[in-house]
């Protein structure tokens, strides 16, 4: 099957203000400070941000320097251990798939699926909790220790930043508006994720929680389960992988849970396989959108190292074609130039390490909308009482000690 190169969305941008959402549940309430942000306010212009860094024409910006750092599992019961026991392993049958016609049906056994729980900040609690395991060979030790990385994160705080530039080109709600916390300490700014869409749990409608599992039951199959079997969502394999874009070293932690087998799962980042499946392309609207899906797998594939992305094509929720693509030909594919995103990202960092090294120690708010990223004190537009503790003390009192 070849893709081609897709065209640009006839959609446009949607008014992503958001105002008037109102999730229920333990999340923080969003609504209150979103309305007090303003066009005039200090931050970087998306269209000419992204103009700018297409305009330049000498130097190279890339991500490089994947390095595989460490794992880390959390089970069923969302209990983190620091090995590799949620780690599953590609079936040999898929491992040289082109063009492989199959018959995987992803609502096979979806009554006995389990659906996740979701605590904001969780992941990167759990990224703290690998950092103290490994503290001995991370930090550097010095008249003030720290640790030599700019941003510690996960994955896809970094893609969402990565993709602004192409957010005209991209349909899907949850890149056009994105809020992320952000604290500094001892030199490296952490990241945490402020949820602004609802999460898919087992309250949400059924349509939402059978195509939510579709990603979970294509892992199944490929990895030699059971089809007639539910699973746990809450099962998780996680790599913490150095990555470099220009001079900034960000530890990115990202969740992996298929290897080949083959290569030393322990070490290369390239032994592990992103997974995706997508409607078949009959149409113009569906090519186009399946764009976004085609620069999001790009992204997370460049930021963790990973080599491969397998593509399942189905109709009515049946899988019938598979697809191993490397994940370097993804841009050319979807007709993005790399160079856009890696200098868009490395400018929002650089953007928000000068913001944040300011107050070291408060929290502030990353916010993106569908005209520019800003960065701001989280107290001059929150709520008292609302502002939410990024690094726990437990992290902050055993880190350099």
């Amino acid at each position: 099957m070849s893709f081609g190169r897709m065209g640009r969305s006839r959609s446009g941008r949607r008014n992503a203000s958001g105002r008037g959402r109102n999730w229920n549940g333990d999340r923080p309430q969003v609504t209150d400070w979103r309305q007090h942000v303003r066009d005039d306010w200090d931050g970087i212009d998306i269209l000419l941000g992204a103009t700018q860094v297409r305009a330049r024409s000498s130097g190279t910006v890339t991500i490089r320097n994947a390095e595989l750092l460490g794992t880390f599992s959390v089970d069923e019961q969302k209990t983190y251990s620091h090995d590799d026991s949620q780690l599953k392993f590609l079936d040999p049958a898929f491992l040289n798939c082109h063009d492989m016609e199959v018959n995987m049906d992803l609502n096979r056994a979806y009554a006995i699926n389990k659906m996740p729980d979701f605590s904001v900040g969780e992941r990167l609690r759990n990224t703290l909790r690998w950092i103290l395991d490994n503290k001995k060979s991370l930090v550097e030790r010095g008249p003030v220790s720290r640790l030599p990385l700019d941003f510690i994160g996960e994955r896809h705080l970094f893609v969402k930043l990565m993709m602004a530039p192409f957010q005209g080109r991209v349909d899907r709600k949850d890149y056009e508006e994105t809020a992320i916390y952000a604290a500094m300490f001892h030199g490296t700014v952490y990241l945490m994720e402020c949820n602004l869409q609802k999460p898919v749990t087992s309250s949400s409608s059924a349509y939402l929680r059978s195509t939510y599992s579709w990603a979970f039951k294509f892992e199944q199959y490929l990895t030699g389960g059971d089809p007639n079997e539910g699973f746990h969502t809450n099962e998780e394999h996680h790599c913490e992988v150095k990555v470099k874009i220009g001079d900034t070293a960000i530890l990115v932690d990202a969740m992996q849970n298929v290897a080949d087998g083959v290569k030393d799962h322990c070490r290369d980042p390239g032994a592990y396989f992103l997974m995706k499946h997508n409607q078949t392309l009959t149409d113009d609207r569906r090519r186009t959108a399946f764009r976004d899906k085609v620069i999001s797998s790009w992204s997370r594939g460049v930021l963790a190292g990973s080599e491969y992305l397998i593509l399942g094509f189905r109709t009515d929720g049946v899988v019938q074609k598979l697809q191993k693509v490397k994940i370097r030909d993804l841009p050319a594919i979807a007709d993005v130039s790399p160079d856009t995103a890696f200098r868009f990202l490395s400018k929002v960092l650089d953007f928000i390490k000068a913001k944040v090294s300011l107050k070291p120690g408060k929290v502030f708010l990353i916010y993106k909308n569908d005209k520019k990223v800003y960065c701001f004190d989280a107290e001059d537009v929150m709520e008292q009482g609302r502002v939410p503790c990024v690094l726990p003390d437990w992290y902050k009192n055993q880190i350099f000690a």
